[in-house]
């Protein structure tokens, strides 16, 4: 299979799209080759209704009705999930300390039906946190075999 040099974004996956359509993009993507998708711990939070959880538990439940973990690459984002109930806006965003990248790792992972997450972002900056921190975080979250993968292709 030739992979596409490409991410799909999947922002209105679980909510503006329902999960017949939401599977059908999925799975055309995945059929012309796309392997990568760019989802968030926030996707999409600012809907009316929606907690944020939406886009990665759609990707989650599509990735285990299709049984393809091994050929799709889930890319996922911290830092910008609200921490007050309902608030729309980047105000009460979590941010990027130690605490915060671990608990929106932890649940991530159960959204995305995976135990490993192939590419963790920084969804905002937060100049409130010593980047050494942040980056300490990070690397926490890095497990042996993701580890082994990152360095044979360095």
């Amino acid at each position: 299979m030739t992979h596409l040099p490409l991410a799909l974004g999947t922002i209105p996956f679980g909510t503006v799209l329902d999960d017949m359509a939401t599977f059908a993009i999925l799975d055309r993507s995945a059929d012309a080759g796309g392997a990568m998708l760019d989802t968030a711990d926030n996707y999409p939070f600012w809907n009316e209704g929606a907690t944020g959880d939406e886009s990665e538990l759609a990707i989650g439940r599509w990735l285990a009705a299709r049984g393809n973990r091994d050929r799709i690459v889930p890319s996922t984002k911290c830092g910008a999930r609200p921490t007050v109930p309902g608030d729309r806006t980047p105000d009460s965003a979590e941010g990027l300390s130690a605490a915060a990248i671990g608990s929106a790792a932890e649940g991530s992972l159960p959204r995305l039906g995976t135990d490993h997450i192939d590419v963790y972002w920084a969804h905002v900056e937060d100049r409130s946190v010593p980047l050494e921190e942040t980056l300490g975080a990070v690397d926490l979250k890095l497990d042996d075999e993701l580890r082994a993968r990152l360095d044979s292709v360095r």
